[in-house]
């Protein structure tokens, strides 16, 4: 978390994306995101306006958890949004929701059966007017963003104004608990959460961590417990007058 923060702090563009090194992102992301007058409006508009954390959907390849090896292709990895949610939907596919067989609260709030009628209804359309390989066909679709609702242990990867960010606590090394902590702060803080249907972010499969095992031998800890719960409410009434005296 000490390593985040001074991150954030070397940050100089108006949005940040809270993801980790070992996710990448849908080709096109940048484009998806503001490549037109009308995505980047919607896109600053949910940021600042409507102090929103803009959700961007994850996913890892199945059966890649655990594995005991580290990923072996890297970069090779390169889908655009369309090409991804093509392989999810598809019969056989070895794409799935990221941890949503090991910790479904992670993400379960993103709404994924919401986000697949979305790409179902627009393959189908994709379908009948253009072709794939040659072209990046979400330009064919107005931005899309969805509104969900917090739940306690969310974790997803988010896009936010970085003047609103709050720090990530200290405290936390290692596996576990900060980005879940880190997000029950935005909560606290009052910002509304919405998903990016246009992309996704990709989990590079990788030998799990000392950290991680150790942490995930403990059922009880996935929960934030009261104590941590109370080091953010330290915060969050200097941050709330904070981000007013920005707006």
């Amino acid at each position: 978390n000490a390593l985040r923060n001074i991150a954030l702090e070397a940050c100089t563009t108006e949005l940040v994306l809270l993801s980790d090194v070992d996710c990448i992102p849908t080709s096109f992301l940048l484009d998806d995101l503001i490549g037109t007058t009308e995505k980047r409006s919607a896109l600053l508009t949910h940021c600042w306006d409507n102090y929103s954390a803009v959700v961007i959907p994850s996913f890892e390849i199945l059966g890649s958890v655990d594995s005991g090896a580290d990923n072996e292709f890297g970069l090779e990895y390169s889908f655009s949004g369309v090409q991804l949610f093509q392989e999810l939907l598809s019969e056989g596919s070895n794409i799935q929701v990221f941890m949503g067989d090991r910790f479904s609260r992670a993400h379960r709030a993103t709404d994924y059966a919401h986000l697949s009628q979305v790409w179902k209804d627009r393959l189908s359309i994709i379908k009948e007017t253009t072709t794939l390989r040659t072209s990046h066909p979400v330009h064919l679709f107005p931005p899309c963003y969805y509104p969900i609702k917090y739940e306690e242990g969310f974790e997803p990867y988010v896009i936010i104004a970085r003047h609103y960010a709050p720090k990530y606590d200290p405290v936390f090394s290692g596996y576990g608990r900060n980005k879940s902590l880190h997000l029950y702060h935005l909560h606290r803080l009052g910002f509304k959460f919405v998903v990016f249907a246009d992309a996704g972010l990709l989990h590079l499969p990788h030998a799990p961590t000392t950290d991680r095992i150790r942490l995930l031998g403990h059922s009880s800890s996935r929960r934030l417990n009261s104590h941590q719960k109370g080091r953010i409410k330290e915060h969050e009434v200097d941050e709330k007058c904070t981000r007013l005296g920005k707006e």
